[in-house]
């Protein structure tokens, strides 16, 4: 120590000359100085330390602050670089600060500060996305799996009630106490609901078993009735013969004219019945119904007469000339109206016995020649106007020519060969609205659950893609949910009891998952307002084929 405070003293004794001529500021003078000035740059502790700590200092620093000068210290202490040194004593006699720890940590600093308020660099935004990726895969998956460990036990407990539910109403005569128990006809209707169906186990076999349709048949057959009890038992029928299985299964058990339920639902359908009809004058309404207990017992017969073989469809005289004379809803109800008229009339002229009554009455045969109509829908929007067209053209050249094959006297003139159609038939327009229906309401709902509140390419490349994620899953559902619509119309899965449970169970749980997996891509909402809202205003299950 006292050999390097003895160079660093006439070093700078020798050198004074010489830094004043390089330096525009003088050289510290005294051996404090000197300290101060290599306190300040970082070399040295503050020299405004307290004299507490001088001694703690001193073993750090080559000068103590015993006597306000220039010391020897008693304990050594690493001694200070020459390059350091030098590179301080160049820098004061230059005037330039020399890059020291203390100015390099600052200057660190500030460029951080800098980079910082420039914002993140392309390869700050990059590692941020593929993180928020990565986060957002992680979220994904664990979402499907916490929504399928919610909605299977939901299913399967679903599925076991509407089993316990089934196997208790096995039994008819339990049916017939809760038909007149209070609130039983609430469990009836639910239990008879469509889309229950693919939930559980199928519960139509137990209500026509039990002959639910006897009591609206009664009422239908009689001509006093108030409309709050017609309204009942029209609803009742429409609900057991909305498919075709228990619909055949009901005519089954009313073989007899008299008593088959095409008859009774006819006669509520009709307005201003004349003579002859089978039912008694009214002025006004049908039999003094509303016109939307018309309208639910006219599909009702649409839905019988579909699910009933040609051979099954023989009707009375008054039912044919009701069907072309009516003027009340729905056959009146816009263009469609008449083509849903005519197409009635065509599948019950596919029975030999219809077509022979058919020639004997002149209002039929008058309707049957009429040239026919070609009309669209009173509306602004182009495709709406055409979904709800109506063209009956051809259909009455095949009503023509289905009475001249069974009485070929019935035309002088042999009648024309089937005109051709400018727009789909009536089934496939009302397929073709009920998908585009689905379509636009999904649509509509992904882009306001994906639209980030930005008017730029971004944002509509995020709706853009959210919408098509959300049409595919959309659209998967509506696939699963038809085939399942078919296996539930079909034969085997009316009559055979232990393959209808086995595949309602694996239905429920094929479901769950499947809006498990689509819940994400914002399909389940539009989903079930399809399901459980516009298809039962739509009537998108009822079949319309001639």
């Amino acid at each position: 120590s006292s050999s390097f405070s003895f160079f660093f003293l006439s070093s700078s004794s020798s050198s004074s000359s010489q830094a004043s001529r390089l330096s525009p500021s003088p050289l510290p003078a005294s051996p404090e100085s000197w300290h101060q000035a290599a306190s300040r740059a970082g070399f040295l502790p503050n020299s405004s330390s307290s004299s507490s700590s001088a001694s703690s200092s001193s073993s750090s620093s080559p000068f103590c602050y015993a006597s306000n000068s220039l010391t020897c210290c008693s304990q050594p202490s690493p001694p200070i670089s020459g390059a350091s040194f030098w590179q301080l004593r160049r820098g004061f006699a230059s005037g330039q600060p020399p890059p020291m720890p203390r100015v390099r940590a600052r200057a660190k600093a500030k460029a951080a500060v800098v980079a910082e308020s420039s914002g993140p660099t392309y390869a700050d935004k990059l590692s941020e996305a593929r993180e928020r990726l990565q986060v957002k895969a992680e979220q994904e998956e664990w979402n499907f799996k916490s929504r399928s460990l919610v909605v299977l036990p939901l299913s399967t407990a679903a599925w076991l009630a509407l089993f316990g539910t089934y196997y208790y109403y096995s039994d008819a005569s339990r049916v017939k106490d809760l038909e007149g128990g209070p609130g039983g006809t609430l469990v009836i209707d639910a239990l008879g609901w469509r889309s229950l169906a693919h939930f559980g186990p199928y519960q139509m076999p137990n209500l026509v078993q039990a002959r639910l349709h006897e009591k609206p048949l009664e009422l239908l057959r009689e001509d006093e009735l108030k409309d709050v009890r017609r309204a009942w038992a029209v609803n009742r029928l429409g609900m057991l013969t909305q498919r075709r299985e228990p619909a055949k299964a009901v005519v089954e058990m009313e073989r007899d004219l008299s008593k088959l339920p095409l008859e009774a639902l006819f006669r509520s359908v009709f307005d201003e019945p004349e003579e002859g009809w089978g039912g008694r004058t009214a002025g006004g309404d049908a039999l003094g119904l509303a016109s939307g207990i018309q309208e639910d017992a006219a599909k009702s017969c649409l839905d019988i007469i579909s699910a009933l073989p040609p051979e099954d469809r023989a009707v009375p005289s008054w039912v044919l000339s009701g069907l072309v004379c009516s003027r009340a809803r729905p056959w009146t109800d816009g263009p469609q109206g008449e083509e849903w008229r005519t197409s009635v009339l065509l599948q019950l002229l596919r029975t030999p016995s219809n077509c022979e009554k058919a020639a004997k009455l002149p209002e039929v045969m008058a309707f049957v020649q009429r040239p026919g109509m070609k009309m669209k829908a009173d509306t602004i929007f182009p495709l709406r106007a055409y979904l709800m067209s109506g063209e009956t053209p051809d259909l009455l050249r095949l009503c023509s020519r289905l009475i001249a094959k069974t009485v070929p006297e019935a035309f002088s003139d042999p009648p024309d060969k089937k005109a051709p159609r400018d727009t789909p038939s009536l089934q496939a327009k009302h397929d073709i609205r009920a998908a585009w229906t689905s379509m636009l309401l999904t649509v509509t709902y992904a882009a306001l659950r994906s639209w980030p509140g930005a008017f730029d390419m971004p944002a509509l490349t995020t709706v853009v893609v959210a919408s098509g994620c959300a049409l595919l899953a959309e659209g998967a559902l509506e696939v699963l949910w038809l085939g399942q619509e078919l296996m539930i119309e079909s034969e085997w899965y009316y009559e055979e009891r232990s393959k209808m449970l086995l595949a309602s169970f694996i239905m429920s749980s094929v479901n769950a998952i499947a809006w498990a997996a689509a819940f994400q891509y914002y399909a389940m909402v539009p989903f079930f307002a399809s399901r459980f809202v516009k298809d039962d205003f739509l009537d998108v299950y009822r079949s319309y084929a001639p």
